[in-house]
């Protein structure tokens, strides 16, 4: 997948095989989001991804973006509040 930023590390050739991520830590806040301290708050997501390139929920993405050619979806282990 030319420009991937996992090409060659994650991504192989045939993108039929699930391909897993071990131990995938993504963080994600908002500002909207009430914190800890006030407005704003992130959150620490553990668990294990993989890639998804076909199927219902990749089918409503690929509605929304013409040019998704896949979309990463996470079984969440644990999430935290970071601030």
């Amino acid at each position: 997948m030319a420009g991937c930023p996992f090409e060659g590390v994650f991504w192989q050739s045939n993108k039929s095989d699930p391909i897993k991520i071990s131990k995938t830590t993504p963080t994600m806040g908002g500002s909207k989001v009430k914190g800890l301290n006030g407005p704003g708050a992130g959150f620490l997501i553990k668990g294990y991804a993989h890639f998804v390139a076909s199927g219902p929920d990749f089918d409503v993405l690929k509605a929304k973006f013409a040019w998704l050619r896949a979309t990463m979806a996470v079984t969440i282990d644990s999430v935290a509040q970071t601030w």
